[in-house]
């Protein structure tokens, strides 16, 4: 389902389009939505939860980021073709298994 969100009817989805987009609690239709909001904006535990969320999620996301830069190293020093596997799985930090995978994969896509 997709919805325009700067659909602003006097219907329930324009009011609750409304409320997504709104930056006071106070100026929200829905109760419940606007009581969520405030305690996450407003108040101090509901602030510090949100701070270690977003902490979380950056420090996935990082994670994330450094596995796929490490994947790019194995993936680069594999088509150059310099290095035995194990030497690059050491320099890499990547499981010789999981190298040998990659290097199948360069293999198989490279033309014959």
């Amino acid at each position: 389902m997709y919805v325009n969100g700067s659909y602003r009817g006097d219907d329930s989805i324009g009011k609750l389009m409304h409320d997504f987009c709104a930056v006071n609690a106070d100026e929200m239709y829905y109760g419940e939505l606007a009581e969520k909001v405030r305690f996450h904006k407003q108040e101090t535990k509901g602030a510090q939860t949100m701070c270690r969320i977003f902490e979380e999620y950056g420090n996935e996301r990082a994670a994330e980021g450094r596995a796929e830069s490490k994947i790019e190293l194995v993936e680069n020093l594999l088509r150059d073709g310099t290095l035995p596997i194990e030497k690059i799985a050491k320099l890499s930090d990547v499981p010789l298994e999981q190298v040998k995978s990659i290097a199948e994969k360069i293999s198989e896509s490279m033309p014959s």
